[in-house]
């Protein structure tokens, strides 16, 4: 009796992507975000200040376009790549039933 196995993992991937630079010259809205960044004290205060900018760059608009789609931080290819973490790995057996 035998049976055929194979081998996962399930990964955490992390890409970054080239920089843009948002800047309260040319978006004076974004003001009170920025600051919060740049003010942020800890770790936890700084991704909190991202995220929020974040936010507010896809509501804020320019001409109906949020302001995060003009900027585009995904547009091109991702600057690298890694894997951060395997969250899990282990056998799996094939058969007709379990195809991943």
């Amino acid at each position: 009796m035998k049976v055929t196995l194979r081998w996962f993992e399930e990964q955490v991937v992390i890409a970054t992507y080239p920089e843009i630079e948002v800047s309260t010259d040319d978006y004076p809205q974004l003001t009170d975000q920025i600051y919060a960044y740049k003010n942020a004290k800890t770790d936890e205060a700084k991704r909190a200040a991202l995220d929020n900018l974040e936010h507010k760059l896809k509501d804020l608009c320019i001409d109906g376009v949020p302001v995060f789609d003009l900027l585009g931080p995904y547009d091109q290819d991702p600057y690298a790549t890694w894997v951060a973490d395997v969250r899990d790995a282990g056998f799996i057996a094939d058969s007709e039933d379990n195809k991943y």
